[in-house]
């Protein structure tokens, strides 16, 4: 029997042609497979022993997979999840840490929670500077603690705790490339070196803070966004808009679950571009 991944992975490898809207424009998203077979295979040095060649080409093999899975992921995400163009969209921030944003729901008034910064606060700063809202953007991974504490916008509030459904202190799993900043609760990547760090929920930060809604919730959080949102949804809070990285660590069928339960909560998808989703709810 054909697995729904398999299908997927076939269907993007043997047909790459299928057009993708993105608020009104079309493209032909590239074959995942002919791209990174011919960039990801280093080349071997000679002078190497044959046992750290052939560890060097296993690792390759797995990041290959590896990428390829995520590639086929995001395409799965951008064909099957449909979505309702809004005339006011625009996209913030850079192309790695930017999102697309129904602008005309943010104002100077809105509280925007922002959890996992990393080391981009491209976004965060845009709504800060162009909207001259206060954001609140989490994150306790060392580095992007470290990072934080380079920003210099007094709307910009920096807490270093993680987000989950219960209150507890959970390890956060190191990325294989050491030179990435994102750790994953659900040990998206599978590594064995962590750190921990305390974890609230929503209701607990707002609570914390004084806050009786959020306007804007985005979470980038490395596989931990279904367990998140499940819990949002049964206990709250409901932001107007809700942008959300699903990044496959649960496998393409839970997000498309977890996507479905949002737009029967009344969470309407508006624009998609890769495995990032913004909803506006109804």
């Amino acid at each position: 029997m054909v697995s729904f991944f398999e299908s997927v992975v076939r269907d993007h490898s043997k047909d790459h042609a299928v057009t993708v809207t993105r608020n009104g424009a079309t493209r032909s998203p590239p074959n995942p497979y002919t791209t990174l077979l011919d960039s990801t295979t280093p080349d071997q040095p000679i002078d190497q022993p044959r046992s750290v060649q052939l560890e060097t080409r296993k690792m390759s093999r797995m990041h290959l997979v590896d990428k390829v899975k995520a590639r086929s992921h995001n395409l799965a995400i951008e064909k099957l999840v449909r979505t309702k163009p809004r005339a006011d969209m625009v996209r913030l921030g850079t192309s790695y840490g930017g999102w697309w944003l129904p602008q005309n729901l943010i104002d100077k008034q809105s509280i925007c929670y922002l959890v996992g910064l990393g080391e981009d606060a491209s976004f965060d700063l845009a709504l800060t500077e162009g909207y001259g809202c206060e954001v609140w953007s989490m994150d306790p991974t060392p580095r992007s603690i470290t990072f934080a504490e380079t920003i210099d916008d007094p709307r910009f509030h920096f807490m270093p705790v993680g987000v989950w459904s219960s209150e507890k202190t959970l390890r956060f799993y190191a990325p294989q490339n050491p030179t990435h900043v994102s750790h994953s609760i659900v040990n998206a990547q599978g590594t064995t070196t962590y750190f921990e760090a305390e974890c609230k929920t929503l209701l607990a930060i707002m609570a914390e803070l004084g806050h009786d809604r959020i306007d804007l919730l985005k979470m980038n959080i490395e596989g931990a966004e279904t367990e998140v949102v499940a819990d949002m949804l049964a206990n709250g809070p409901t932001p107007r808009v809700l942008l959300v990285a699903f990044e496959s660590a649960s496998g393409t069928v839970r997000d498309l679950r977890c996507v479905r339960s949002l737009t029967a909560h009344g969470y309407i998808p508006v624009a998609v571009q890769g495995h990032s989703i913004t909803f506006v709810r109804d």
